[in-house]
C-alpha cells in the first residue's frame, strides 16, 4: 500500500526499540573502549556541533549505521506491513530529526524537559552535553529515555543548557570544551 497505519506503527516500534536499543550501547561501547573511540572520536572533533556533524563519521562507523538504521525498513517489510511512504520517508525524515539535534539551538519551549514528550524525543540541548560538556552522558539517539533507564542522563547538563539556549546566551568556546556565558548586558 502506500501508506498505511499499521506500517507506520511498525517503523516507529522498529525504531524506538531495537534501533535506539542498540544504538545506546554501541554508542557507550564507542566511548568505554579506547580502541573503538579511535574510530568515533572524528564525529567529536565538533566540539560545537552543526547539522554537517550528524552525519561526520568515519566509513566504518558509517557502514554500522547504515545497517542499524536499515532496520526500521526492513522489520516492516519482513512482517509483511512497509508501506511504500514508510520505505520512502524514514530515511530523509531521520536525517532532518538528527540534523536538527546538531543544530546547536533550541527549538523547544522552556516546559518541554518536563512533559512526557521528552522521554521518547530528544532536543539539541540534550544532545549538546554530549559534545560539549560532557561525553560519557546523554548516549542516546533521539530517545533520552535509554539514558534515563540506564543512568546516564546529565539532567543537570541538560537543563544548564537549555536555560542558556531559552535566555539568548552567548557561547564561548574555552580550552576545547563550550562553556555557556551569561547573556551580555544591555544599556538600559
Amino acid at each position: 500500500p502506500l501508506i498505511s497505519v499499521k506500517s507506520i506503527t511498525c517503523m516507529l516500534l522498529a525504531h524506538a526499540l531495537p534501533v535506539e536499543f542498540l544504538y545506546y550501547w554501541a554508542h557507550r561501547l564507542m566511548h568505554a573502549d579506547p580502541r573503538i573511540y579511535q574510530v568515533h572520536k572524528h564525529h567529536h572533533l565538533s566540539i560545537v556541533p552543526t547539522p554537517k556533524t550528524s552525519v561526520t563519521f568515519l566509513w566504518t562507523e558509517h557502514l554500522f549505521y547504515d545497517l542499524l538504521f536499515a532496520l526500521p525498513l526492513l522489520i516492516p517489510a519482513f512482517l509483511g506491513c512497509a508501506s511504500q511512504a514508510v520505505m520512502v520517508l524514514y530515511i530523509p525524515l531521520f536525517d532532518i530529526v538528527n540534523s536538527l539535534g546538531h543544530t546547536n539551538l533550541e527549538m523547544f519551549p522552556s516546559w518541554y524537559l518536563d512533559s512526557p514528550m521528552f522521554p521518547f524525543f530528544y532536543c539539541s540541548s540534550y544532545h549538546g552535553v554530549h559534545h560539549h560538556s560532557n561525553p560519557n552522558a546523554n548516549f542516546a539517539l533521539f530517545m533520552p529515555m535509554y539514558d534515563m533507564l540506564f543512568d546516564t542522563y546529565s539532567e543537570k547538563q541538560t537543563r544548564k543548557n537549555f536555560f542558556f539556549a531559552q535566555s539568548g546566551s552567548v557561547h564561548q568556546e574555552r580550552e576545547g570544551q563550550r562553556q555557556p556565558q551569561a547573556p551580555p548586558k544591555t544599556m538600559a
